[in-house]
């Protein structure tokens, strides 16, 4: 009986010492915030603006894979090289003696490259005959032309 009643005192003292570790606890403020926190002041300051220089453009190489010319119109596919993203821009320009004529389209990652999506362009108010064309790719990180193709124009 003796053993039981130390038992239980000695429970009874770990419990009563161990309950009192909670206000204790270093951080007790951080753990129950008083109900009105007291106001501070604080300085602030209006940052300068600072300047920022634009990122450097990566220079693509721009790749005609295949162009076309018939009764409905000049069609040219491109792709970008060594670049894979989505979001990009493709325009082609056509040229003929005084006619010029353009078609911007999107572009979407194709693994190693990223490519654009097929261009065309009508072909009212270009005549029979030779035409150059350039594609060009533009995005938030990269730019750059294709060089000087040919189509014929029936």
């Amino acid at each position: 009986m003796k053993s039981r009643i130390a038992s239980l005192a000695l429970l009874l003292g770990v419990t009563v010492t161990l309950s009192g570790c909670a206000f204790l606890t270093p951080n007790w403020g951080a753990l129950h915030p008083s109900e009105s926190p007291t106001p501070s002041e604080t300085a602030t300051s209006t940052p300068a603006p600072t300047t920022t220089k634009p990122a450097k453009l990566l220079d693509v190489q721009v790749s005609i894979l295949s162009s076309s010319a018939d009764a409905s119109g000049i069609d040219v596919i491109a792709e970008v090289l060594n670049l894979s993203e989505d979001g990009g821009r493709c325009t082609l320009v056509v040229s003929q003696a005084g006619t010029k004529r353009s078609a911007a389209v999107g572009a979407e990652s194709n693994v190693v490259s990223s490519q654009c999506f097929p261009m065309h362009i009508e072909i009212d108010g270009f005549s029979s005959g030779a035409a150059t064309f350039t594609v060009s790719y533009s995005s938030d990180t990269a730019k750059g032309i294709s060089a000087v193709a040919q189509v014929d124009i029936p």
